[in-house]
C-alpha cells in the first residue's frame, strides 16, 4: 500500500522481539484534513489534469499544492489532485494524484496515483448513489468517462482491479455493471471479485469499452472527433 510506504510505518524486522506489537496508525484523520482543506480545481494545475483527460467537467476533485509524500526515502510535497474513498457514507481514505504545475502526472515519482489512509471497503463516487443497480469501473478517470459516455446517473470507481473483492455494496443493489478494461488483469480481478460482487443474489452485467482502448480513451476520441 502506497499510504503505508509514504508514511514509512512498515518497517523491516531484524529479530524477534517478545514485546508487544505496536497498532498501525490511522491514517483516516490526516487524509479527512487534507481533503478538508483542498480547495476547488478551477484555475489550478489539478483543472489541466482534468482538462487533459476530456473530465474537466469534475465535481467531485479538489486540489492542494502542497501534498507530502515519500519517494526512495525523500520526503516531497507535491502539488495533487485529491478524490475522497468512502465506504457508504463513511469517509475512509484519499486518492491523490500527484501532478507538475502543468498538469502532468508528477516526473519525480514513480507511481504518481497514491492511497493514503486504509481504503478497505471504500470506493470513488461520482454522481448520484447507487439504487437497485451500482455501476463500477476501475480508476477514477475510467468512471468519470463511462458517465459521459453511457449517459449515466453515476459511478464508482474501485481504484484498482484487485479491490472488486473488498469493495463494500449496499444490500439494497441488485444489479453490478461494471465498466471495464480489456486484458487479463482486469477479468482476473472481477473474476477474483465475483463472490463479492453476487452476494445476495446480485447479478453482474460487464460491458468493455471500444477496442484497443479504455474508457477514458474512448471519450477522449470522442471529444476530438467533434473538435
Amino acid at each position: 500500500m502506497s499510504a503505508l510506504r509514504d508514511q514509512r510505518i512498515n518497517p523491516a524486522i531484524d529479530a524477534p522481539s517478545s514485546a508487544p506489537e505496536a497498532p498501525a496508525r490511522d491514517l483516516t484523520p490526516l487524509a479527512e484534513d487534507i481533503w478538508t482543506r483542498a480547495m476547488p480545481i478551477a484555475g489550478t494545475p489539478a483543472q489541466l489534469y482534468a482538462d487533459g483527460r476530456g473530465i474537466g467537467h469534475t465535481t467531485i476533485a479538489r486540489y492542494s499544492p502542497s501534498v507530502m509524500t515519500y519517494e526512495r526515502g525523500r520526503r516531497l510535497l507535491l502539488p495533487a489532485l485529491l478524490v475522497p474513498m468512502h465506504e457508504g457514507r463513511r469517509f475512509r481514505a484519499l486518492l491523490r494524484i500527484f501532478i507538475d504545475r502543468d498538469g502532468q502526472k508528477a516526473r519525480a515519482l514513480e507511481e504518481p496515483k497514491r492511497t493514503l489512509a486504509d481504503p478497505r471497503g471504500s470506493v470513488v463516487q461520482i454522481g448520484a448513489p447507487p439504487d437497485d443497480t451500482m455501476n463500477l469501473a476501475e480508476g477514477y478517470e475510467d468512471a468519470e468517462s463511462a458517465i459521459v459516455l453511457n449517459d449515466l446517473s453515476g459511478c464508482a470507481a474501485v481504484c484498482g482491479v484487485e479491490r472488486y473483492r473488498e469493495i463494500y455494496i449496499p444490500d439494497h443493489v441488485r444489479r453490478i455493471v461494471i465498466y471495464s478494461q480489456h486484458g487479463k488483469a482486469a477479468a482476473e480481478g472481477i473474476e477474483r471479485g465475483r463472490e463479492n460482487l453476487t452476494r445476495n443474489g446480485r447479478s453482474v452485467v460487464i460491458v468493455p469499452p471500444p477496442p484497443r482502448c479504455d474508457w477514458n480513451d474512448a471519450l477522449m476520441a470522442k471529444l476530438a472527433a467533434r473538435a
